[in-house]
């Protein structure tokens, strides 16, 4: 009986080892997979056990690394796509200057036409169509080399009427070609602003494009609206009748590289890059929005004061830092 418990023992107890053994190889298995780089490897897991513990854990590392990979890759990609679009900006500022040289010889020709046909009625008008749509092409053309040109962040008073007016003359075309129409209401004698208008109409710029890309496509209608706060200060809103963002999105949307665009139509930057601006100056920006229905995008902003004007900000803020953006969404 002794023998027989004895060899009962052995058996069931090399049966346990190699059950063992099998788990721990297993996990040595994918532990090298994983160091090469395979990052969906996957453990069965067999028992309850301490090893089956572990093994669930393992596969759980193993999952959140391939996640952040993803991520990550997401992230480079959208790094070069933003040094592509960097490039792009520099290489069509140098075409706009080059455009301006024939853009004024031809209004000069159209200028000294207008003079030998006073008595043609029919020419004359002609010309003058000419003229106004040719000094629109300029205008287009200045205000595109003045958001590109870098410059030094010096704030000043600010006029967000004209910083408006540019930004809707530059934005209106893409609208136009995309269906979506592009409208703006300003508000009479808004009160100056300490700002950079540059970097304001960027974030205008932004919004505006943001919006059209959303109706992918879609007839629509954006409004760019300026008015008065009572703190006071000026209150900006780009509005649109899109598709509207989802509810679990909003709170992320100002995190950096964070985007629901297909690979190569968006860099997930230019909302973060808004809200630094926006904190830069010391103002606010948030989103209303409602699937179905439309987004909004509300930024406030502080009136110029005597000592505020020509000093930029001693600490810039970064974009969208994460708690307290939570927060304020």
């Amino acid at each position: 009986m002794a023998l027989a418990l004895l060899s009962l023992a052995a058996i069931v107890s090399m049966f346990w080892s190699r059950r063992v053994t099998k788990s721990i190889v297993r996990l040595v298995q994918a532990t090298r997979a994983i160091g090469q780089g395979q990052f969906d490897v996957n453990v069965n897991i067999t028992s309850r056990d301490e090893i089956g513990a572990l093994a669930e854990s393992f596969n759980q590392m193993g999952g959140e690394l391939s996640a952040r990979e993803q991520a990550l890759k997401g992230a480079q990609a959208q790094l070069v796509q933003s040094e592509k679009m960097a490039a792009f900006g520099q290489l069509g500022a140098g075409v706009a200057h080059e455009i301006k040289n024939p853009l004024a010889g031809i209004l000069g020709l159209i200028q000294l036409l207008q003079r030998q046909t006073q008595e043609n009625p029919t020419l004359r008008d002609g010309l003058a169509t000419m003229e106004k749509e040719t000094k629109r092409c300029r205008s287009i053309i200045d205000n595109l080399l003045k958001f590109a040109r870098q410059e030094k962040v010096a704030f000043e008073p600010v006029d967000v009427g004209a910083v408006i007016n540019d930004a809707v003359s530059i934005m209106h075309h893409q609208l136009a070609l995309n269906q979506v129409a592009l409208e703006k209401s300003v508000a009479e004698q808004l009160p100056p602003i300490s700002g950079n208008g540059n970097q304001l109409q960027q974030v205008l710029m932004n919004l505006i494009l943001n919006a059209q890309q959303a109706m992918a496509g879609s007839p629509g209608k954006v409004v760019v609206e300026a008015g008065r706060s009572g703190d006071p200060g000026v209150v900006l809103k780009v509005t649109d009748n899109g598709p509207g963002i989802p509810k679990e999105i909003q709170r992320r949307i100002f995190e950096p590289f964070f985007t629901t665009k297909p690979t190569g139509q968006g860099t997930g930057l230019e909302l973060s890059v808004s809200y630094g601006i926006v904190q830069e100056h010391k103002g606010t920006i948030q989103v209303e929005s409602e699937v179905g229905k439309g987004t909004a995008f509300i930024i406030r902003l502080p009136a110029a004061t005597a000592t505020s004007a020509g000093h930029a900000p001693a600490e810039p803020a970064q974009a969208a830092p994460g708690a307290e953006q939570k927060k304020a969404a």
